[in-house]
């Protein structure tokens, strides 16, 4: 049964706050909501760092006071919903207790938090590690993003939906399609990827109908918002799309796997235009090979998971041609080598984070970087907590966190840098 918008049933008439400095777990939300964080957790070592981020869900304002000095909090006040970064100062030494509480307080409520300094660490921000269709579970989850207020969204690719998960929630809330494979408005079938705009709109790759399905906050029926459900080569055609992204004017940008292009489709346009690619499959810097996931920066850059190529290439505005950025071109292991990456994100400083899935691995690239640098994975598949099989989405939260969709594993799981 579908869940009410995701907007919708978080109550804003309390106050919640949430905080796991690596693997703490949520007591209790409501009223004058209780969390903590797990006492015999990880230490922090002396040489060490941890940093989380402290979600607060409030009516109005806050303040928020810690009784340690050597932790560190990016705001101490706030108006409404807001978060802060917490983090453990990396010289603490052997200084004791290591035990920590954070107090919020609004309009009489206060809250506590508790945590135990600790190494950063992995958690599982979504889906239980089991394959299912209930809404604790995920089923080859694929494309994620994760907004400003913490919401995970999924393409849960195998039960043909997208679904939203408030951070560290046990559940997710179903916010597009039914959970059955079809082709009505009320469908979708075999979604991997989304993008949420600024009014909360979601829209979603629905590949194996060939078209992009606009869905507004709460709905149960998504619009046709690019492609005409029949799988083709045509200007009005997608072919398995399997990324999408929409810019502050609404045009919404599309890689369009089976036809090896990029495609831009004007709001409220029946057709598209060829923005990067040639329609040819192929390896030279104005081709592209099976393309994956896309990212658009402040500058209207678009980054192209490039997977058949084994790299990623930046394709500036109007351009005949892209620049590789990650990954030489030839697949590998190294750690300049790329192995059929799935999906990109690129943060303000410019760092390309790869979903590196043909190595079972996150990568992340400085501007204009020859090598990258493992932050996720260990470059072998398995379930683990610190392994991860065939990643296929990648994104950074604002506290600077890294959420991978760990499609083999059928979870989410957030890393800290």
């Amino acid at each position: 049964m579908r869940k009410k918008g995701f907007q919708q049933f978080l109550p804003l008439c309390i106050l919640a706050v949430s905080c796991i400095f690596a693997t703490g777990c949520l007591k209790s939300v409501g009223t004058n909501a209780s969390l903590s964080a797990t006492p015999d957790s990880l230490y922090l070592p002396a040489s060490g760092s941890a940093m989380d981020t402290l979600l607060v869900l409030a009516s109005a304002s806050w303040t928020a006071q810690c009784n340690q000095p050597w932790v560190t909090m990016s705001s101490t006040s706030g108006n409404g919903n807001g978060f802060i970064v917490v983090s453990a100062s990396s010289n603490i030494g052997s200084v004791s207790p290591r035990y920590a509480s954070i107090t919020v307080s609004s309009n009489g409520l206060s809250n506590q938090v508790s945590g135990v300094a600790q190494a950063a660490g992995v958690t599982v921000q979504a889906g239980n590690g089991s394959s299912g269709s209930g809404l604790a579970q995920l089923n080859s989850p694929m494309g994620i993003s994760v907004d400003s207020n913490l919401y995970i969204f999924v393409a849960d690719k195998n039960n043909n939906r997208v679904v939203v998960w408030v951070y560290t929630f046990p559940a997710g809330y179903l916010v597009a399609g039914n959970g059955t494979m079809g082709s009505a408005l009320t469908e979708l079938s075999g979604p991997n990827a989304e993008f949420v705009d600024a009014s909360h709109n979601i829209y979603v790759c629905d590949a194996q109908n060939a078209r992009i399905t606009k869905w507004p906050p709460a709905a149960t029926t998504g619009t046709v918002a690019a492609g005409s459900g029949v799988q083709g080569s045509g200007l009005d055609q997608l072919s398995d799309p399997s990324g999408v992204w929409v810019d502050a004017n609404n045009n919404i940008f599309i890689s369009d796997r089976g036809n090896n292009r990029v495609v831009e489709w004007a709001s409220g346009a029946s057709s598209g235009t060829v923005v990067a690619g040639n329609g040819v499959y192929g390896s030279a810097l104005n081709q592209l090979a099976s393309p994956g996931g896309i990212f658009m920066d402040a500058s209207n850059n678009l980054y192209i998971a490039d997977s058949a190529n084994a790299r990623i290439v930046k394709w500036p505005p109007g351009a005949a041609q892209g620049t590789v950025v990650a990954g030489p071109g030839t697949a590998g292991s190294g750690p300049d080598q790329l192995q059929s990456p799935s999906a990109v994100y690129v943060d303000k400083s410019g760092n390309i984070y790869v979903s590196d899935a043909g190595n079972n691995r996150v990568m992340k690239w400085g501007p204009g970087a020859s090598s990258g640098t493992m932050v996720a994975g260990t470059g072998t598949a398995g379930s683990a907590l610190n392994q991860l099989m065939n990643p296929s989405g990648v994104w950074v939260d604002i506290g600077g966190f890294i959420y991978v969709s760990d499609m083999g594993n059928n979870r989410v799981v957030r890393w800290a840098q």
